[in-house]
């Protein structure tokens, strides 16, 4: 950020994304739990427009969902979190000052700019910290996946990590002895034996001519009812597509909503 107003909104971005991406994989998780079907579709009516508000109320929604399930959550810190004392000065301050921001006071003084972060700095300090779970895990896709006919069968491709704004570290094979999801961007928890698909919450593309991970930023209108609109989380190159199945096949809104358990597995 090049000063303080630039600094402030930098920060109120970075907190909106920490809760969308807890959230995708909190819904990811459910889904792959088997939620029924009109849960899935009222956690999905929050997903356009995304707000801060709306992204705290799916966090909360889908967090209980989890806690009442038999298996552990996929992500159990991050619930863990959301329980924590710390977790209130977390959503209601950074909130607070986010929307009299948005809906009063587009422009700030420096001195504005600076004040407020001063009334963030706490609960932001807090969140990124109660965030640090996440470098134990693994995010990123699996590329050239097949099925192994020799060599004692089973599946083997190649893992890219993702890196932030450099997308790709290096290839890494992989063998495995259940089928890869192949172009999928999936989560590894920390023993990396079982993964969380995150797909089409996320997509992987490279529009931009080197491979970027985006995220969803909310669905198409009218005739374009089936199609995700899809935003780099710091760069600006919004695009619009239908939604794909796991096998890359295209398909609509509802079939996801209906049956999104097929595209997310744990």
């Amino acid at each position: 950020a090049s000063g303080k107003p630039e600094e402030f909104a930098y920060a109120l971005l970075l907190v909106e994304g920490a809760f969308r991406f807890c959230a995708f994989v909190q819904l990811a998780d459910a889904v792959s739990k088997g939620a029924p079907a009109n849960k899935t579709r009222k956690w999905f009516k929050k997903l356009d427009p995304l707000t801060m508000g709306k992204l705290l109320a799916l966090n909360r929604s889908l967090g209980e969902f989890l806690r009442g399930c038999d298996a552990p959550p996929f992500v159990p810190e991050i619930d863990e979190l959301m329980q924590d004392a710390r977790w209130d000065a977390i959503q209601t301050v950074i909130p607070r000052e986010r929307n009299d921001y948005a809906h009063r006071r587009l422009i700030l003084s420096p001195d504005q700019a600076e004040e407020r972060l001063d009334t963030i700095d706490g609960p932001l300090r807090s969140l990124l910290t109660g965030l640090q779970f996440l470098r134990a895990y693994h995010f990123g896709t699996f590329c050239n996946a097949r099925e192994l006919r020799r060599r004692g069968g089973g599946y083997s491709g190649t893992w890219r990590r993702s890196k932030g704004m450099e997308e790709d570290g290096e290839p890494v094979p992989v063998r495995a002895r259940s089928r890869l999801p192949d172009d999928q961007v999936v989560l590894l928890d920390r023993r990396i034996d079982r993964a969380l698909v995150l797909s089409p919450l996320f997509r992987r593309s490279e529009l931009r001519g080197s491979p970027q991970i985006y995220w969803l930023d909310g669905f198409g209108e009218g005739e374009e009812a089936d199609k995700v609109v899809y935003a780099h989380p710091v760069l600006d190159c919004p695009f619009t597509e239908r939604i794909r199945d796991p096998d890359g096949e295209r398909a609509t809104r509802a079939e996801y909503e209906e049956n999104a358990d097929d595209w997310h597995a744990a």
